[in-house]
């Protein structure tokens, strides 16, 4: 696997952000109850291309999936703490990305 979980050079300033800026502010109104739940999972992709990034992405994804899904089944619809519901994915390694925005805009807007 190309994802790094846990805190790192690079996912220790977006969990900051996070924090401070999304959910201190209040920008997302889902933010507080999933962190308060312990369900925010900040990870580092190591891939340094978009296809890549790509297949992090599907792998988080799923990954996610089979948390949600034994308990959806289950008749449960209350997240369970600790239970991931959502995870942001940190990518310094693409250097296209780091060199020019648009590259990165394009990666998402496809």
């Amino acid at each position: 696997s190309a994802v790094v979980p846990g805190k790192n050079r690079h996912s220790a300033p977006v969990r900051k952000w996070l924090d401070d800026v999304v959910i201190g502010l209040g920008f997302c109104p889902w933010a507080s109850p999933a962190d308060e739940a312990d369900g925010i999972r900040v990870v580092t992709s190591k891939s340094t291309t978009s296809r890549e990034v790509f297949e992090d992405l599907i792998q988080e994804a799923r990954g996610l999936w089979a948390e949600f899904l034994p308990q959806s089944q289950a008749g449960q619809t209350n997240q369970t703490k600790g239970m991931a519901k959502t995870t942001l994915l940190v990518c310094p390694n693409v250097k296209a990305w780091n060199r020019d925005f648009r590259y990165f805009h394009s990666f998402y807007t496809w």
